[in-house]
């Protein structure tokens, strides 16, 4: 199994266009996107770094103009102290946004600067990028795509009385119709029944592509939508495995160490591809959200309802006297109940009376036991949304009880600086993710306070 390492280098200017403005800040601390993909539309960024006090002023006065441009670079082989290949993988243009009242008040900035010293260059210069009373800053980082792409309306209405159209037909239109979207990634429908009138009402993206869910029922397994800088991805939520480009890696498999006395892995993890899995090991604990069930929570494998349209058919189905048949409808959840977890289940008319709504509503409401741990040293495209991470676990206990499939809930990137002189725009990638809906490792005889072999 061949050994990976990676580094990020970053390359930051901060500009203001309409005053000519450019400048590059002395060091990255840390760079940070926070990934929610089951709960929010896009990531969210914040950036640490290092700036000459000198341009502080900027920051002062001009804060609400600054823009800065990131392009992120990967380097990574087989040799730690030699990493031989390297691309770029993101490129970004973000507002900034500072807190002014944490900028300090007194700086050199202020002082009488010798003259000998050159403000530093538009290019990289290594001889530009001494000490000179760097100060840290904390930025909130806005990505303009996302705003830009949010502003996009859609209001559409689809099919015909000769030719339906299905909900992914819906889909497919609106997205191709957004200019902010560069690619996209999607999942096969499950429903594929084609409406002679299928509606979308005037909403953004996110909201026009939600309507279709809850009104056609894209996937019956409820929607997972993410837009990450140009790339959105339309999946179904807890599928097992979701579509990838030609090629791409589809699932990651995570073999953690929990015995008690190995060291710590260091600041990197081991890699190997076979077909389209990738292997990762890391020494770490894992943190389980294992709580026991609210006392009078409803226990049970099958949800059972009914409406008022099948109450009225089920009264009236016979052609010479009155047949009744039974109204009810039944909702299997998707893995058996464990003992000491409990679903309170809360409906509406809407759901139903539309069997994709109350369908995804039990894969919902059926998560599992959420685990969530931190890995270093990661290659964070292997992370995308639409992967699947597949869990071993070292220890008899964790292994029975949380080995596994499961789908990303969230995930958080952590960009640190390595701290090596030099090398003050170099980075690791750490991640600490939560994963959900456990899959092909449910062990449906286990049982709480009994020893289990």
């Amino acid at each position: 199994m061949a050994k990976l390492y990676y580094e990020y280098f970053w390359d930051i200017i901060f500009n203001i266009p309409s005053r000519n403005i450019q400048f590059r800040p002395y060091a990255l601390c840390r760079f940070e996107k926070h990934s929610n993909y089951f709960d929010n539309f896009m990531p969210t960024y914040n950036m640490v770094c290092k700036v000459y006090d000198k341009d502080l002023d900027i920051f002062r006065m001009l804060d609400k103009e600054i823009n800065v441009t990131v392009k992120q670079y990967i380097y990574y082989g087989e040799n730690k102290e030699s990493l031989t290949h390297h691309e770029i993988v993101n490129e970004y243009e973000f507002a900034c946004y500072c807190d002014k009242e944490r900028i300090p008040s007194l700086t050199s900035s202020a002082k009488k600067v010798n003259s000998s010293v050159e403000k530093p260059k538009a290019t990289y210069e290594p001889e530009t990028m001494g000490e000179m009373n760097a100060v840290e800053l904390n930025l909130s980082l806005l990505l303009k795509k996302d705003v830009q792409m949010r502003t996009f309306l859609h209001n559409y209405i689809f099919g015909s009385a000769d030719k339906g159209a299905t909900p992914m037909t819906a889909v497919m239109s609106i997205i191709e119709q957004n200019p902010y979207v560069e690619s996209c990634l999607v999942d096969k429908p499950t429903n594929t029944i084609a409406y002679r009138d299928l509606i979308v009402k005037p909403a953004d993206l996110k909201n026009a592509i939600l309507g279709i869910q809850h009104n056609y029922g894209i996937y019956d397994k409820s929607l997972e939508l993410f837009f990450d800088n140009g790339m959105l991805y339309v999946l179904n939520k807890l599928e097992n495995h979701h579509s990838g480009a030609k090629d791409e890696i589809t699932e990651i498999n995570v073999k953690l160490c929990e015995q008690v006395g190995t060291p710590n892995a260091p600041d990197y993890v081991t890699e190997a591809k076979k077909e389209k899995i990738i292997f990762y090991e890391r020494r770490t604990k894992i943190g389980k959200e294992d709580y026991e069930s609210i006392e009078g929570a409803l226990h049970g494998d099958k949800f059972v309802y009914s409406n008022f349209a099948s109450a009225i058919n089920s009264a009236f189905s016979g052609d010479d006297k009155t047949q009744f048949v039974s109204p009810l409808h039944e909702v299997l959840k998707p893995r058996q109940s464990r003992v000491d977890v409990g679903t309170k289940i809360i409906t509406d008319y809407d759901m139903l009376n539309n069997g994709f709504n109350m369908t995804s509503y039990m894969y919902e409401k059926s998560l599992g036991v959420p685990i969530s741990f931190v890995m270093t040293g990661i290659n964070a495209s292997h992370f995308s949304p639409n992967k699947n991470v597949r869990i071993t676990c070292d220890t008899p206990e964790s292994h029975k009880l949380y080995s596994g499939l499961y789908n990303i809930a969230n995930i958080d990137f952590i960009y640190e600086n390595i701290d090596k002189k030099g090398k003050n725009f170099s980075t690791y990638c750490h991640a600490v993710m939560k994963l959900v809906n456990k899959t092909e490792g449910y062990d449906e005889n286990y049982e709480v306070g009994v020893k289990n072999d």
